[in-house]
């Protein structure tokens, strides 16, 4: 793409390429104002080297790019609250064990041995 600006050393940044400026052209500051600043944006534009499409292509992309990113962080909540709920299982189900070492220490039998006998009942 062609540009249609180049640099100055202004205030403004930029200049029409092929634009020979006029002494009261603008006929108020506003419209100077407004122009240079017009033209200081499109500077900007050729300065990222890319074409309109070439944006367009890039916004759908990251479009893309943040509905993929969102839908990762939602399945990432998900298996938090997974991973929390079975974390509180394991130490629901390790309190029960606990109780049930003390309370076969109470009756004098090892939960091993407890076991041992719970399996060879089970067969």
């Amino acid at each position: 793409m062609e540009r249609l600006t180049k640099k100055t050393i202004g205030c403004f940044e930029y200049n029409l390429k092929d634009h020979k400026p006029i002494i009261g052209e603008f006929g108020t500051y506003e419209a100077f104002f407004d122009y240079s600043m017009a033209v200081r944006l499109l500077g900007k534009y050729e300065d990222t080297g890319l074409t309109p499409e070439e944006i367009s292509r890039l916004h759908t992309l990251i479009e893309q790019q943040g509905t993929e990113l969102n839908r990762r962080d939602e399945l990432i909540r998900k298996l938090d609250e997974e991973r929390d709920y079975w974390e509180r299982e394991a130490i629901s189900d390790k309190s029960k064990l606990g109780l049930l070492r003390l309370w076969f220490g109470n009756k004098g039998m090892d939960m091993d041995n407890a076991l041992e006998e719970i399996s060879k009942q089970v067969k």
